[in-house]
């Protein structure tokens, strides 16, 4: 299986928030998973 990988910081009220985004490069029924953390220090 092949996956893509994405870092994306979206903006909060709190401040930024870093999404990480792992996707399947094949079509199926789960496509992906989103992982968050937080940072104070982002």
């Amino acid at each position: 299986m092949q996956i893509t990988k994405r870092n994306v910081e979206l903006t909060t009220d709190n401040g930024l928030m870093r999404v990480y985004v792992l996707a399947r490069k094949a079509a199926g029924k789960y496509q992906s998973i989103v992982l968050t953390t937080i940072n104070p220090t982002l």
